[in-house]
């Protein structure tokens, strides 16, 4: 048997205190080599900054590389658009332009780079604006144009189709920057020059519109090209002289671009109105224009630029009854078609006396920003008609405002003269 003794205790030895303990000495060190880095680094950071980028840049790949390891992208299939662009192509073929605007849209989401494909739709949806008016079509136009420039800015298609919009819509000097940036990609593009000189037309440079139209001629009967690029050519050389009053020797260049692209309804329209100048002076062409007009409204029933130019026809034959059939046509396929709204409210006052069927149809044409004196000057007869004058008063000074920039045949200033003093109201 062990007995337990207890420890006997034996003191240790006394460690010496240092005047300045290591642990402080330690971070005393490292916080005067932290200021030391610091204030070296403001004095000269380039070395420091590239560094800490090199630094940044590297733990950056190594977060990318992880997370394409964990989270791989799974790629978006293209859609199969080939049944879409049969029959855009078919629909282009027979002259159907609806149908293939349709279908070619259907197929822009799996062709996103068809340069090509942009220009057709761009393209079509200008010559169906009903002459520019179709606002809607021409800003849809003007972005397939930006959308084909952005898929190729180093082909012409894009930059000539954009000039052709523009030049539609009435901004002439933007229509001849692309143009001339079109002919810089390619200085032979006959389309091109047919644009350009339908621009130089409508800037009133007749010299430059004709030399143009002329070499744009020279070429495409020397290389040849497309029946589209024809109908534009032809087309606008027509157009040409008509503006030139050169009636006559307008009709043989409109025919051929008919014949060309007999599916446009704009030539077939602007042939109309050529035979109705025309039949001014002889009635041939005057039943000729009207003819056409209904040969194309079969064509094109819903076409609101046909529809228009028929109701102007009876209009002007005196048949109310007809010309509001046409433009209420119109109206329901455009209701916001400012023409339409505005004939037919001049055949509701001036024709039947119907004040309050015109005030809706002149209301609407001028809210839409109707141009022409004639529509304010009969909304605000309109309200006087009806004792209405403190209505009468804003439409007969924006009217009167409007006939002092440009005058018509319509309405003068003593019109106005008159209606302010009947209404009692000043100009």
């Amino acid at each position: 048997m062990q007995l337990r003794v207890p420890k006997r205790y034996q003191p240790r030895a006394r460690r010496r205190r240092r005047l300045v303990p290591l642990r402080s000495l330690f971070f005393l060190s490292l916080t005067a080599g932290l200021a030391w880095l610091g204030y070296t680094a403001m004095q000269d950071p380039e070395p420091f900054r590239a560094g800490a980028s090199d630094v940044a840049n590297a733990v950056k790949g190594q977060v990318n590389v992880a997370q394409d390891r964990m989270f791989p992208v799974v790629p978006t299939a293209t859609p199969d658009v080939r049944g879409d662009l049969v029959e855009c192509d078919n629909a282009y073929l027979i002259g159907n332009i609806e149908q293939m605007l349709d279908s070619c849209r259907q197929a822009l989401p799996g062709l996103p780079n068809d340069v090509g494909l942009y220009y057709r739709v761009a393209y079509n949806l200008v010559i169906t604006s009903s002459g520019g008016e179709n606002t809607a079509r021409i800003n849809e136009a003007l972005e397939m144009a930006d959308d084909a420039i952005r898929a190729n800015p180093e082909s012409p298609l894009g930059w000539s189709v954009k000039a052709m919009a523009l030049d539609w819509s009435l901004r002439h000097n933007e229509a001849l920057i692309y143009a001339g940036r079109a002919l810089d990609l390619d200085p032979n593009s006959t389309i091109t020059k047919a644009h350009l000189a339908n621009i130089y037309r409508n800037l009133g440079q007749s010299e430059l519109a004709e030399s143009t139209i002329d070499d744009a001629i020279i070429e495409l009967e020397t290389r040849g090209g497309d029946d589209e690029t024809r109908a534009q050519v032809y087309r606008n050389y027509g157009r040409f002289l008509t503006s030139e009053a050169r009636f006559t020797e307008a009709i043989e260049p409109y025919q051929t671009a008919r014949r060309a692209m007999p599916s446009h309804v704009y030539i077939a329209v602007e042939l109309a109105d050529l035979y109705t100048i025309l039949g001014q002076n002889d009635p041939t062409y005057a039943q000729l224009a009207i003819q056409l007009l209904q040969e194309t409204q079969s064509i094109a029933p819903r076409d609101v630029f046909v529809l228009f130019r028929l109701g102007e026809y009876h209009r002007g034959r005196g048949e109310p009854t007809e010309a509001k059939e046409f433009f209420s046509r119109c109206i329901a396929v455009d209701p916001a078609n400012l023409l339409c709204h505005s004939r037919l409210g001049w055949v509701y006052y001036l024709a039947d006396s119907e004040y309050l069927q015109a005030i809706d149809h002149l209301k609407i044409a001028t809210d839409e920003g109707s141009n022409q004196p004639y529509d304010w000057y009969l909304l605000g007869r309109a309200y006087f008609r009806l004792n209405q004058c403190e209505l009468a008063a804003a439409p007969l000074r924006r009217g009167y405002e409007l006939l002092q920039e440009a005058s018509v045949f319509q309405v003068t200033l003593s019109d106005f003269d008159n209606a302010f003093r009947e209404c009692n109201i000043t100009p």
